[in-house]
């Protein structure tokens, strides 16, 4: 069994996250943990985009919520009724990747039945924590321009030979080659 970097990235991440959070004294704290491991990409770029649509979405998701919750009370109807609103509103403003974790955190606001401003700074705090963390852990990658120019010298080398064997057999001096091999070869880079 192989563990790779993302792995150990998210399993310390998500370690990391809920330690902070319980720290913190967050209400459940092990959602930042969750938001973590939601959070680690394959980019630098990827995670930092990726939070900024989280938080975005939650603060959009907490305001919707509230309206339901505080018009037909704290029950699975309001919540339906909260989703049936803000999954178009999240598809519009392009933020659907914070849909389920908003909606997880607004699950929250639910179960305690409170709108207090210490529910909505938990719920701000957890993403921020779990989301924070993520970008953290990615701004380690490592490089990998030494492999990269590695494989890009073999690919080069094959695709000469090839190129090599196009030119000859159009100048009608064959040369044995097998070129079906050869791409074979270059897929398989």
């Amino acid at each position: 069994m192989k563990i790779g970097l993302r792995t150990v990235k998210t399993a310390v991440g998500a370690t990391l996250a809920i330690l902070i959070a319980e720290w913190w004294g967050l209400e459940y704290a092990v959602s930042a943990g969750l938001i973590t491991v939601l959070s680690i990409q394959n980019t630098k770029k990827g995670s930092i985009q990726l939070a900024i649509q989280r938080v975005y979405s939650t603060v959009i998701a907490l305001t919707i919520s509230a309206i339901f919750f505080m018009l037909l009370g704290f029950n699975a109807i309001a919540f339906g009724f909260y989703l049936l609103v803000f999954i178009p509103i999240a598809a519009r403003l392009k933020v659907t990747d914070g849909i389920v974790v908003s909606s997880v955190l607004v699950t929250h606001i639910l179960v305690e039945q409170s709108l207090t401003l210490f529910w909505f700074t938990n719920e701000m705090l957890l993403m921020a924590v779990g989301a924070g963390i993520g970008i953290l852990l990615n701004l380690y990658m490592p490089k990998m321009d030494t492999e990269l120019k590695q494989q890009r010298q073999k690919i080069e080398s094959v695709m000469r030979q090839i190129f090599f064997c196009f030119a000859q057999d159009l100048k009608r001096e064959p040369v044995y080659l097998d070129e079906k091999k050869l791409i074979k070869q270059l897929v398989s880079i």
